[in-house]
């Protein structure tokens, strides 16, 4: 927010006439300012609406708006004023004449703008606004002697015209992107242990299976497997061969 211990900038009128009115000058009287360097006007002549972007100047920010619309407005609002035609007709991107603006006593407004601290010069402007400038801050108007900065000009907000992209009928131009491939790494995957299931056991071909305890068996000293699993061994009892523990 702007420094509110600063009032509203000096209205500055400077004595230098800037510009020689040309035949296709036209003098507008100013209906409604939107800002320090945009204001709509009544052509004189045909009263017709003009919207007019001032050329040379730019807001010196959001921090000081206020004041500066405060200068431009009782400088301009009401007044009739001539808008110097260079013969190009430029407009900016939302239609707006781009042109400069004298007052009706003949100085230079974007010249006046400056020296008071209510706008800055744009980019490229001529050395009569560098000088302006300069001299706002060694007398400290308007901005200069706020707490204000300010702000640097963006391509977007600059009142100069844009250049028209060149032709490019005929022309052909092809872009090509080019991809590098990388090669891959490979992976290396570690062996897997191989796991090996040993077999069970297996008896020996001799051994009787499904055998009953204490049955009858033959011949002497063989061996069995129960049914249960157990191991026996066909052994003499008395007169008889029976399967008993091994």
């Amino acid at each position: 927010m702007a420094d509110t211990t600063t009032s509203t900038p000096e209205k500055v009128v400077r004595s230098t006439p800037s510009a020689t009115s040309r035949p296709g000058d036209s003098q507008v009287v100013v209906q409604a300012v939107s800002a320090v360097d945009l204001f709509n006007g009544l052509d004189a002549t045909t009263s017709e609406l003009v919207r007019v972007r001032v050329t040379g100047i730019r807001s010196t920010g959001p921090c000081w708006a206020h004041d500066e619309l405060a200068f431009a407005r009782n400088t301009l609002d009401g007044k009739q004023v001539r808008l110097l035609d260079d013969g190009r007709g430029a407009r900016d991107p939302e239609g707006r004449l781009l042109v400069k603006v004298q007052l009706l006593a003949g100085q230079d407004y974007a010249e006046t703008a400056v020296a008071a601290g209510a706008a800055v010069p744009d980019t490229g402007s001529d050395t009569r606004l560098t000088e302006a400038e300069a001299e706002a801050r060694q007398h400290r108007r308007g901005v200069w002697a706020s707490t204000c900065v300010p702000s640097t000009p963006s391509a977007s907000g600059s009142s100069q015209p844009s250049s028209p992209p060149p032709s490019s009928a005929g022309e052909k131009t092809t872009e090509t992107s080019r991809t590098t491939a990388r090669p891959t790494t490979p992976v290396e995957v570690p062996p897997q242990p191989t796991v090996s299931t040993a077999p069970e056991p297996q008896p020996p071909d001799d051994i009787q299976r499904g055998v009953d305890m204490g049955a009858p068996c033959s011949p002497e000293g063989v061996r069995g497997l129960t049914a249960q699993g157990q191991e026996v061994t066909c052994q003499r009892k008395g007169e008889d061969l029976r399967w008993m523990k091994a």
